[in-house]
């Protein structure tokens, strides 16, 4: 359901900025885009804190790559700096832990709603109609978390534990972007988002902006 609602997006930004864009490209002032966003997922800490709580012969295997979306906007104080806001909606994670050979979970995790707020600083060298970029600043993550512990023939039924997790991370990246003539780009980007609750993050996001 959430690729589709991306793509729609995207699809949908792409048409009406291509459908307003009547100004020239400008060095500096304000812009911002959308894009829709690949994203990869270091869990090997988090599968090791929940074999150690399991113990052995458990072992745990969570999925590390959800599709997303992000939205952005900036101001370029001159040529080559200026500083961006962000919000990335960097998907889930699920796995489950589980004896080597049995055929039902011990128990199941999901973390939901993986969410970041940056605030960055960005440096861009132009050449020709492309401009290369990179940036660096902090960004605030916000999850969902759920375990539920269900093993076979458990008195009482499955139990449950959740919790609502937040942190300040630092953020860096680089990308480059095409600019068409009349204001609008083609932007890829790549963005490393440093640990959260054991899980560090890399993001793939191909968008559009607009030069106002």
């Amino acid at each position: 359901m959430k690729i589709h609602f991306v793509l729609t997006l995207f699809l949908i930004s792409i048409t009406s900025t291509i459908t307003i864009a009547h100004a020239e490209r400008s060095d500096t002032g304000f812009y911002a885009g959308v894009g829709v966003s690949q994203n990869y997922f270091d869990v090997d800490d988090l599968e090791d804190d929940l074999e150690g709580i399991a113990g052995p012969p458990f072992s745990a295997d969570i999925d590390d790559d959800d599709t997303g979306f992000k939205v952005f906007a900036g101001y370029n104080f001159v040529k080559n700096f200026g500083f961006e806001i962000g919000y990335h909606d960097l998907g889930s994670l699920d796995g489950e832990v589980n004896a080597t050979g049995a055929a039902v979970d011990l128990a199941t995790t999901e973390v939901d709603d993986i969410q970041a707020f940056s605030a960055k600083l960005i440096g861009r060298y132009q050449v020709s109609n492309y401009d290369f970029f990179a940036s660096a600043g902090i960004a605030f993550i916000e999850a969902d978390a759920e375990i539920v512990v269900d093993p076979s023939g458990l008195a009482g039924g499955p139990l449950v534990a959740s919790d609502d997790f937040d942190d300040e991370v630092f953020t860096f990246g680089a990308g480059a972007t095409w600019y068409s003539q009349s204001g609008f780009g083609i932007r890829g980007e790549w963005e490393y988002f440093d640990e959260f609750e054991d899980v560090s993050t890399n993001s793939f996001t191909l968008g559009i902006l607009y030069n106002f």
